[in-house]
């Protein structure tokens, strides 16, 4: 119980998707410490499909929708 504590203290319950993403922002590969910084869950399913939920799901659709309006006010 107490590595999970401390997982999740490292990885999902401390600092905002900017502090994560400038944290990993040199690495060259993806690995274990990265995917567990991103991804919330990983579900795989009977007829092999994947579902995936990012950690940061809120924040990048915030980011996705301002990016779209930006473009949108450019054109």
């Amino acid at each position: 119980m107490q590595a999970e504590t401390e997982h999740e203290a490292d990885y999902h319950s401390t600092g905002s998707l900017a502090d994560i993403v400038r944290k990993y922002a040199e690495f060259q590969e993806l690995n274990r410490e990265i995917v567990e910084a991103f991804i919330a869950d990983i579900q795989v399913h009977t007829d092999s499909h994947l579902a995936i939920t990012f950690a940061f799901e809120d924040e990048f659709q915030r980011l996705i929708d301002m990016a779209e309006q930006r473009r949108r006010e450019t054109v």
